[in-house]
């Protein structure tokens, strides 16, 4: 659909009108070309090049500066044929230019107003009026205006004002007005069904946490049985686990022993998949221990490190010369998780986050609401 544009100057005369392609066609300046240069040193060196290239074929073409690496060359012609001889131009000699891109930009209704209200300044500086365009040096040229400084409005009226803009809105269009209320209480009271549930207080509950005893002299030998073919430990040397129990002479279904480190590391490697709680090897000459375990199970490997730690620890007393505290000292010690905190902490964030979502969608839908 076409539209009707009127252009006026103050005060309120009516300098051109039409249509826009007829105000663009009559009082246009023509087409205009935007080249953008691979970099500010091709523009330096190109810059008069070109210019002058272009006005070979538009005599009256200038030039203005848009961007860094931008050139725009106003051709000042409305000839589709002298556009076409600068383009051929430009796309011929693009490479010794340094150009890497243009655009073609027609006259816009801005430069239209823009030229008609200097023809229209010019007019009437040409009618005798010289004073008006000229910048103001004298005090007693300068009139003041007088503005009103308005009067306080109270906040109740004020209130009725926004209550009568919002009647407004109802009688034009109820259905968004009700609308708006409706998302508005969903947002607020479908969360709360989120917390219905969690119970009101202030206190972090946590998991009670069951320590296990690492020491493994505290538990039976008998106890440490197998409920299969499989083994369950494989040491050296030979009866190492009975010297942290207090009845070194039972022996322990399902233990291993092996006479040397060798043997030991040949044993667990031929045999891993069958071994269920690992197994340790231990150098009294070097005070040395080497222990494996599965470690898909949280507790064989701490409990096999307090065997072993044991182990050094009992020989370390025993080179101090306190033989009574190498046999019946021991390192107990416990695994436990970190305590964790009771599932539901983070329901209330699923009211916060539903409610924001709410508001934040009823604000961009309802502007008019604010």
């Amino acid at each position: 659909m076409g539209g009707y544009v009127a252009v006026l100057a103050a005060p309120g005369k009516v300098v051109a009108q039409g249509s826009p392609v007829a105000l663009k066609r009559e009082y246009g300046k023509g087409y205009s070309i935007q080249v953008t240069f691979h970099s500010s040193s091709s523009l330096a060196a190109s810059e008069g090049k070109v210019i002058a290239a272009i006005r070979n074929v538009a005599a009256r073409a200038y030039t203005t500066i848009p961007g860094a690496l931008q050139l725009c060359y106003h051709l000042k012609e409305k000839d589709v044929n002298v556009v076409r001889q600068v383009l051929h131009l430009l796309d011929t000699r693009s490479g010794e230019f340094g150009i890497e891109s243009y655009d073609i930009i027609g006259t816009t209704l801005e430069d239209v107003f823009l030229d008609l209200m200097r023809q229209n300044d010019a007019a009437q500086f040409s009618e005798g009026n010289p004073e008006k365009f000229s910048l103001i040096q004298d005090s007693e040229k300068i009139v003041s205006v007088s503005l009103d400084n308005g009067r306080p409005v109270s906040f109740l009226k004020q209130a009725l004002t926004i209550y009568y803009k919002r009647l407004l809105i109802l009688r034009r269009s109820w259905l968004t007005s009700l609308l708006a209320v409706a998302i508005a209480i969903c947002g607020s009271c479908i969360p709360l069904t989120f917390i219905s549930d969690i119970q009101q207080t202030c206190v972090k509950r946590y998991r009670e946490i069951l320590p296990v005893p690492l020491f493994i002299g505290n538990f039976p030998l008998t106890a440490l049985t197998t409920l299969d073919d499989d083994t369950l430990f494989v040491q050296s040397p030979p009866s190492l686990l009975q010297t942290l129990v207090s009845t070194p002479n039972v022996s322990i279904p399902g233990v291993v022993d092996q006479p040397n480190k060798a043997a030991w590391r040949g044993y667990i490697t031929g045999n891993y998949r069958n071994i269920v709680a690992g197994g340790i090897s231990y150098d009294a000459s070097e005070g040395s221990a080497v222990y494996v375990y599965e470690a898909s199970e949280k507790t064989y490997g701490p409990t096999l490190q307090n065997f072993a730690s044991n182990l050094l620890y009992r020989r370390a007393l025993a080179s101090s010369g306190d033989a009574a505290a190498a046999s019946t000292s021991t390192i107990q010690a416990s695994f436990g998780t970190f305590p964790r905190v009771v599932s539901g902490r983070l329901v209330p964030l699923k009211w916060i986050v539903f409610f924001g979502a709410v508001m934040v969608r009823f604000l961009q839908t309802f502007p008019s609401w604010l």
